[in-house]
């Protein structure tokens, strides 16, 4: 199972990435992203039909960690779709306080969950195997697709998880539209950097998913292709074929990671040199 969802999850992420480069403007971005993503859950579903979970342990992994993904971005995508094209015109203190309205939701949905909440950012595991396996009273209510009405596909609390995710993206999304609304913004500072990465493409690819394997941004929960698209926007460089070098990586036969030993070597030179 590990190997389709992780491939599928790759080519969604491939995709929406090209959606990014190529889309025409906000909405129509967040459009296209969210079918994309739509697609790629209905053959998440199909498969998970077509298979058992081999434990228990699998199970939960599948529906606190792998659909929550998938999930969470077809959620995120269809609210600044809806979010965009409601937007009122007018003026700025009207603008912001349609922003705020939305900010508010967000809050108060938070609010109604925050046990669950809790749970999910204290990383708890003391529940996994009642909010995230299936059985008769964990069955999705009140879902808001029709992908996750099916009791074989879904738990509540995964569903919760992934509106919650969802929820804290839509969050720093309009944060950051709020910011531009501020006269001294400067838009360009917001997504292009004056930092260049002058070393080589699979030496950031290496410290990308070393950060990634030890959870040190977003307490674990950035997956890797939002890591990459960071490090891209901040150090001004490319990393289109991400999955393909880091392939590469893990078939070196000596050291797999020259990059991160020679970090580790300077950085002990330094150290001694700022001694003396």
């Amino acid at each position: 199972m590990n190997t389709f969802t992780t491939e599928l999850r790759l080519d969604l992420d491939r995709e929406l990435r090209k959606i990014e480069r190529t889309g025409e403007n906000i909405i129509q971005i967040a459009s296209m992203s969210f079918r994309t993503t739509e697609t790629a859950l209905k053959k998440l579903k199909d498969y998970i039909l077509r298979h058992e979970f081999k434990s228990v342990e699998e199970e939960i992994n599948f529906f606190k960690d792998v659909k929550p993904h998938f999930l969470q971005d077809l959620m995120y995508y269809m609210r600044v779709f809806f979010l965009e094209s409601q937007k009122p015109l007018g003026s700025r203190d009207r603008l912001l306080e349609y922003y705020n309205t939305s900010l508010n939701n967000i809050g108060l949905f938070i609010e109604r969950n925050q046990q669950f909440h809790t749970y999910y950012k204290t990383a708890n595991t003391s529940f996994d195997t009642l909010y995230f396996t299936r059985d008769e009273n964990n069955k999705s209510y009140g879902t808001e697709y029709a992908l996750d009405i099916d009791p074989r596909f879904s738990t509540l609390h995964s569903f919760k998880l992934a509106k919650i995710q969802a929820y804290e993206r839509l969050n720093r999304y309009i944060l950051g539209c709020i910011d531009e609304m501020n006269p001294n913004f400067v838009k360009d500072g917001l997504h292009k950097s004056h930092l260049n990465w002058t070393d080589s493409k699979v030496a950031l690819i290496e410290l990308a998913y070393a950060l990634h394997a030890r959870g040190a941004i977003d307490s674990g929960k950035a997956g890797i292709s939002q890591l990459i698209r960071t490090l891209e926007k901040t150090f001004n460089v490319e990393l289109n074929n991400f999955y393909r070098m880091y392939l590469d990586m893990s078939l070196r036969k000596k050291n797999k990671t020259p990059f991160l030993d020679s970090l580790k070597e300077y950085l002990d030179r330094y150290i001694v040199e700022g001694d003396r």
